[in-house]
């Protein structure tokens, strides 16, 4: 199946979120198919404007689960260092497809 790379907004819900948008619903609406179909998909979840983030500034990337899917959390909100880390995961595999959802 196809390597892709999904960029969307978060948080995915999960019955511990505090905040939840319509932007996270698509996130989730998007991606959840691909991955029923048997894609190699990998998922990075990006905070919503306003939204808090819990981590600690020195790091940016949170590993997360949702039932039995696995991605990743960006735990910062600076556009630079988003930039930064999207284009680092971006070169650390070979993707055939991108996806960005708004």
């Amino acid at each position: 199946m196809t390597r892709v790379l999904t960029i969307g907004t978060g948080p995915l819900f999960a019955p511990d979120v505090k905040q939840f948008n319509g932007q996270a619903l698509r996130t989730w609406h998007l991606t959840k198919p691909l991955w029923s179909r048997g894609h190699d998909l990998d998922l990075i979840v990006l905070a919503a404007e306003g939204a808090p983030l819990d981590a600690p500034p020195d790091n940016r990337v949170a590993e997360c689960q949702r039932g039995s899917v696995a991605y990743l959390q960006l735990t910062t909100s600076d556009p630079a260092a988003v930039r930064a880390e999207l284009q680092r995961l971006h070169n650390a595999k070979a993707y055939e497809c991108l996806v960005a959802i708004n």
